[in-house]
């Protein structure tokens, strides 16, 4: 057996690292690198939340303009709704148990022009509702009903928003009368 000399007892400094940082200075860049992602998700809600009450403005003006509806429009701007209000569910929301996740509906109902204006007018509430939710005017408070109710509206805007996406599409497709 070979002889242990007391200088193969003390580890060698991991590569770039110094040989005199100490693990409260790892530890602090652990705590920085951990930051950086929650900050960036941060900014991510930030944007998203802003993005959504544009989106939802530009669908209002349209649809107060009167006249003919953009189907071309529509479909983007639903797109756009939905992708942020999925990115908000995931950031905001905890996952819903899985029995207790609502399922889409196998054939979504198609909308007629009409029906697809009563459609976004309700869209434009649901964002209303979620954006002036309580529960972003208090920070730092936690109230579960305010919470559950702005769930329920982002599952909504989301449902709402890929069904006008859908529906809009078709109607773009169709021959106008």
């Amino acid at each position: 057996r070979p002889a242990l000399h007391p200088s193969t007892l003390v580890p060698e400094p991991a590569a770039g690292r110094e040989p005199g940082e100490n693990l409260a200075d790892r530890g602090s860049d652990l705590v920085e690198k951990a930051r950086e992602p929650l900050m960036e998700a941060a900014q991510q809600v930030k944007q998203d939340f802003k993005d959504i009450q544009v989106l939802r403005n530009n669908i209002a003006r349209h649809l107060k303009a009167g006249g003919r509806l953009d189907y071309e429009f529509i479909a983007a701007e639903a797109r756009e709704v939905n992708k942020r209000a999925a990115r908000l569910k995931a950031h905001l929301m905890p996952p819903a148990p899985e029995a207790a996740s609502a399922e889409r509906p196998k054939s979504p109902p198609e909308y007629d022009g009409e029906q697809l204006r009563d459609v976004l007018a309700i869209l434009c509430r649901r964002i209303d509702s979620f954006t002036e939710s309580p529960m972003f005017k208090v920070l730092g408070v936690v109230d579960v009903g305010q919470s559950t109710k702005a769930g329920g509206d982002l599952q909504t805007i989301i449902q709402l928003s890929d069904r006008i996406k859908e529906g809009a599409e078709r109607l773009n497709k169709a021959p106008r009368k």
